[in-house]
């Protein structure tokens, strides 16, 4: 076989210009730049790009925590608002400083006091109010609780256990079968927006029997009792 033969055997190749041939040669050494000598990849090359969603969901997230308590943040301060107003204007709860309502309040009684709008005050009701002028000495306690049983313009008297406004004998059915009266009531006429008030215990209630004046002035009144709600260190329930 001669030699002209082997030549014609072997492929022919394509002849490329020294331009291809560069630019081949850089894409390879990139490529072995991005591999380690042990055969691993380029820790910095395997390194991720941040995502940019993830750090907006990091964002987001304390962003809508906030908005969510905005609503429950508003609601506390609304009832706390309300519940200001309420004590201010509306209710508000007192203790029973002595024994002189007994039977009806004891000491230490909790009671929920209405001072909203109290309209107007009849006879029999119980009421809080702050101590009256006609009060020179006792300054134990500055606000009070006792029952109404004169009002304005009316003449009031007593004799024996008996009590007689406008000339007519007044029925008591908050007091205990066979209360003792206690000091007698002088005749009197109450002023125009003045109450005569007394304490269920008569025999150791200090009231308008002994105050001098003798009334509780409307502008005096801070309330009228509902309810008993906590008696002896206990949740209680007595409606007046």
């Amino acid at each position: 076989m001669d030699d002209e033969g082997v030549v014609d055997s072997l492929p022919v190749l394509p002849v490329q210009d020294s331009a291809a041939l560069t630019g081949q040669a850089e894409e390879l050494n990139r490529a072995a730049e991005s591999v380690t000598l042990d055969g691993g990849a380029d820790p910095e090359a395997n390194k991720a790009d941040p995502d940019p969603e993830a750090d907006s969901e990091a964002e987001a997230e304390p962003q809508s925590l906030a908005r969510r308590a905005i609503p429950w943040i508003v609601l506390v301060v609304i009832a706390a608002v309300a519940a200001v107003l309420l004590r201010t204007f509306a209710f508000q709860t007192f203790y029973v400083p002595s024994s002189s309502m007994e039977p009806t309040l004891l000491p230490g009684d909790r009671m929920l006091v209405l001072k909203f709008d109290l309209g107007t005050i009849h006879r029999g009701e119980v009421i809080v109010f702050k101590r009256p002028p006609g009060d020179t000495e006792d300054f134990n306690d500055e606000d009070l609780v006792k029952r109404v049983i004169g009002l304005p313009g009316q003449t009031i008297y007593s004799v024996g256990s008996k009590i007689y406004v406008n000339g007519q004998v007044i029925s008591q059915p908050w007091l205990p079968k066979g209360a003792q009266p206690g000091p007698p009531i002088p005749k009197l006429t109450i002023p125009k927006n003045d109450y005569f008030v007394m304490g269920d215990n008569r025999v150791y209630s200090y009231d308008s029997r002994y105050w001098n004046p003798h009334y509780v002035p409307r502008s005096n009144i801070i309330g009228q009792v509902l309810f008993v709600i906590w008696r002896n260190g206990h949740p209680f329930f007595k409606a007046f």
